[in-house]
């Protein structure tokens, strides 16, 4: 009687991604040589940080920029904070014109978290003091808590509320996180192609003049 057989669910990758991985593995290869492990660069060093914090169903849309030419790593990297820092500044200056947050987002655990982060940074850096009007230490979902962020709500332009239109801001940034990696993959080539290339030869000619 022939064994019974199990099957196995296996992940395929996009045809492209895989393109991008074959050509980044085997130019590295003969470009650099094996690959010292014992000295690693700094810019593989992040990359690894990077993949180490994510799901593991992510880590392997970025597992080709360990092997990846410097320029290509370095673009990625600069596209992940540029990602990062285009929506944190502009959703936290669309609050704050504004004045005006989804009640919805307010009221969630992870802008809870933000809003801690965000009053213990700003308060050692001395840019808000303790003032007289609402503060966010309620248990989120509690009577207090809704009352506070109600408060908070017509009182934009106070030290809370621009606590609250960051948190949120970094709330849905890092909602996105995801979106962020895959796009940053994405259009690494095209980046480091376009625009990082250009400017360290325009660099070049300058510092070599």
């Amino acid at each position: 009687m022939p064994a019974p057989t199990t099957a196995r669910s296996t992940i395929k990758l996009n045809p492209s991604f895989s393109t991008f991985q074959r050509r980044y593995l085997s130019r590295s290869r003969l470009r650099h040589g094996p690959k010292d492990s014992s000295s690693p660069l700094p810019t593989q060093t992040r990359i690894d940080r990077i993949i180490h914090r994510l799901p593991r169903f992510l880590q392997s849309y970025l597992l080709p920029l360990r092997h990846a030419p410097v320029s290509h790593v370095s673009s990625f990297l600069i596209l992940h904070e540029l990602t990062a820092l285009v929506p944190l500044i502009g959703l936290t200056a669309v609050f704050h014109y504004f004045e005006w947050i989804p009640s919805a987002l307010r009221d969630g655990r992870h802008v809870r978290e933000a809003v801690e982060r965000f009053e213990r940074y700003f308060r050692r850096r001395g840019w808000i003091e303790d003032e007289p009007g609402p503060h966010l230490t309620r248990a989120p979902g509690s009577q207090e808590a809704n009352a506070e962020a109600n408060a908070v709500a017509g009182w934009g332009k106070g030290g809370v509320g621009i606590v609250l239109e960051c948190a949120t801001a970094y709330a849905i940034t890092k909602v996105l996180l995801p979106a962020r990696l895959l796009g940053s993959v994405w259009a690494t080539p095209w980046f480091a192609r376009a625009v990082l290339g250009p400017v360290l030869k325009g660099v070049k000619r300058v510092v070599g003049r």
